[in-house]
């Protein structure tokens, strides 16, 4: 709802060939990755990379119910390649990756081995970009398949209960922007996704008894215009709507609005509107387990949410930045996972109407010698317009100071942050709360101190604070211990 997040990944020409590293961490945690990559002279540029991770996790970790042994770890492989030449890209990738769980979720038996998930993913994505100047014409084209494989395994009473899930989808999108008037900007596009596999099933294996076999297919077509219209030289107002179409018949409009205002060279002014839309997916409608823990919901209305936020962008003169924001949300249908008081299973519902506001304020200075220092603040008020309680694992106070000092020629750095969490609630059913906590991490790091070669030192949790996070229903305990100090060396390579 709240966000976008881009993710830039390397490229061949940052590598300019190849490059080894190696961390090495609390709780007997190795991971180590090999990347090779290199533009050539005729344009062809190329990326590949494997990384593989193992962690022993906990030896010992304490909940109510008694002391899990030897059952926190993970093992994991990922690789990623990327070919492309000016305006044609190819990108894809795999990653798995193999989690003990010993938090008893899901009625599982505590501290018996055997509950675990294994989490599979493949994506292959084609993109096309090219400008036409004399006109002022981008085009962008997409075309792209994504995989993913879950497998769950959960001791219940002895018995092994599998959990297995599929999905394969694929997806294009075509977007052209055409300047005007050398004053204003257009955009338009259609997004379409094919998911033709959403596969769900839940057995026993001995005795075996089938729980859930479910198969859906569902289809989005999503068109969308955004614009940029500069009214003056220092006012300029942003439009766009996005309309999305379900093959299931439900469809929603969504505006975004902005007007941004440069009344001086060093403030910025910004109001920010906006609406977005979520409809339940496959797991949260019609997922159980045979009603042991969950029972399908069959039924939801798509969730909204409407935004409103002011924001204000202030250079202070020399190296400090200010910005400050205020922002109203309410959500209509908010989909959540609650447990019924009528049967005790867990279920997706809409639980009516939430509204959260608050402030956000951070503080930058930015020094030539290389010292940087970012100070934050959040202030957030929620609340379940039906119960007029706060919403769980929603804290009122955030903070966080993040300084970095160079300590040689631009070469060593310390940095340091410190974070601040308020107390959080926990959910209706838990009826649990946390209190706030302070937590201080540092890093010692080196950008090529020797030739080719970088290393940094991190230590999280250094005070070693003891604090706890607030869970969901499908966990009994309400609340779980946090690790306490940590850290993790990393060697990096470049040949």
């Amino acid at each position: 709802f709240f966000g976008v997040v881009n993710v830039i990944t390397r490229r061949g020409r940052d590598l300019k060939g190849a490059e080894a590293a190696m961390t090495v961490g609390a709780f007997d945690t190795y991971q180590g990755r090999f990347s090779f990559g290199q533009q050539l002279t005729n344009g062809v540029e190329f990326l590949l990379s494997g990384t593989v991770r193992e962690s022993e996790g906990h030896q010992r970790l304490d909940f109510p119910a008694g002391t899990a042994a030897g059952l926190d770890g993970e093992v994991g492989k990922s690789l990623f390649a990327k070919l492309g030449v000016p305006g044609l890209e190819l990108t894809g990738g795999f990653e798995t990756r193999t989690k003990q769980i010993p938090t008893a979720s899901y009625a599982t038996d505590f501290g018996v081995p055997g509950t675990l998930t294994r989490d599979d993913r493949a994506f292959a994505d084609l993109k096309f970009q090219r400008r036409w100047e004399e006109p002022g014409v981008d085009l962008l084209a997409r075309l792209y398949y994504d995989y993913d494989r879950y497998r769950g395994y959960y001791i219940v009473t002895g018995v092994r209960n599998v959990d297995p899930a599929e999905g394969q989808r694929w997806g294009a999108e075509v977007q052209a922007s055409k300047e005007l008037w050398e004053r204003h900007k257009v955009s338009a596009g259609l997004d379409f996704r094919d998911s033709f596999q959403i596969q769900q099933e839940n057995y026993n294996e001995a005795p075996f008894a089938r729980n859930l076999s479910d198969s859906r297919q569902n289809t989005v077509i999503s068109p969308y215009l955004n614009s940029e219209w500069q009214l003056r030289s220092n006012l300029t107002f942003h439009a766009g709507a996005r309309l999305d179409y379900y093959d299931s018949a439900t469809h929603s409009a969504n505006p975004r609005l902005g007007l941004v205002w440069q009344p001086v060279a060093d403030t910025v002014l910004k109001v920010l509107y906006g609406t977005a839309f979520r409809a339940a997916n496959a797991y949260e409608l019609y997922y159980h387990d045979g009603l042991v823990t969950q029972k399908p919901a069959m039924t939801l209305s798509p969730e909204t949410v409407d935004t409103y936020q002011l924001v204000w962008e202030q250079a202070l003169g020399g190296p400090w930045q200010l910005t400050s924001s205020a922002y109203f949300y309410e959500i209509a249908d908010a989909i959540t996972q609650i447990t019924d008081p009528a049967d005790g299973l867990l279920v997706f519902r809409n639980t009516g109407q939430n509204t959260g506001r608050g402030v956000e304020n951070e503080l930058a200075y930015k020094a030539d010698n290389g010292f940087r220092s970012r100070l934050s603040y959040v202030f957030s008020e929620t609340e379940d317009r039906t119960t007029g309680a706060a919403l769980s694992n929603s804290p009122k106070h955030l903070a966080r100071w993040h300084n970095t000092l160079p300590l040689h020629a631009d070469k060593v750095f310390f940095s340091t942050e410190l974070t601040y969490t308020g107390p959080v609630q926990g959910t209706p059913a838990a009826a649990t709360r946390v209190g706030g906590c302070w937590l201080l991490n540092s890093t010692l790091y080196t950008r090529e101190l020797v030739r080719g070669w970088s290393a940094s030192v991190s230590v999280y949790n250094l005070l070693d604070r003891r604090y706890r996070n607030t869970v969901g229903d499908e966990i009994a305990f309400g609340q779980i211990q946090q690790d306490g100090r940590s850290f993790q060396v990393k060697l990096t390579g470049k040949f």
